[in-house]
């Protein structure tokens, strides 16, 4: 029986429909089968990924070793989750890089969105003013 499966990766408004052959494949497959086309699609470059998969219609997480057979119906649509596989080679957290790393002010007034978005890439640095620093020590003191 062949399973076409609707697959949306979380934070994308574009759903990419995956067909198995014959329903053997594993949950993990459909994963990096919609990861790879999203890549391609959009020329991000790819990157080791842990997947997280979850129905849509119940919300039912998936275990990854799973069988497409035994877990989903035909056009049985699910939503994946991606989250950055850390390991030694990665070095986006390290400071003593000789790439260029900006750096983001907070003094706990101006704190926007994009700040957080920009701090999530892992290039950009914190920094904390000298007035910043005298309102923590002040605090410190209360406490």
């Amino acid at each position: 029986m062949i399973f076409r499966i609707p697959v949306t990766i979380l934070g994308v408004q574009e759903k990419f429909l995956i067909v198995c052959r014959d329903g053997q494949e594993t949950v993990q497959w459909l994963c990096e089968i919609a990861y790879q086309r999203y890549a391609e699609k959009h020329k991000t470059k790819t990157v080791n990924y842990c997947f997280v998969a979850r129905r849509i219609t119940d919300g039912s997480l998936l275990s990854l070793d799973d069988h497409v057979e035994q877990v989903l119906a035909d056009n049985e649509a699910i939503e994946i989750d991606t989250t950055k596989h850390m390991n030694d080679d990665d070095d986006s957290f390290n400071v003593a890089t000789d790439e260029k790393r900006h750096v983001v002010r907070l003094d706990g007034y101006h704190l926007k969105s994009s700040d957080l978005v920009r701090l999530g890439t892992g290039d950009y640095q914190i920094e904390l003013p000298d007035e910043t620093w005298t309102a923590v020590r002040k605090a410190r003191e209360v406490i």
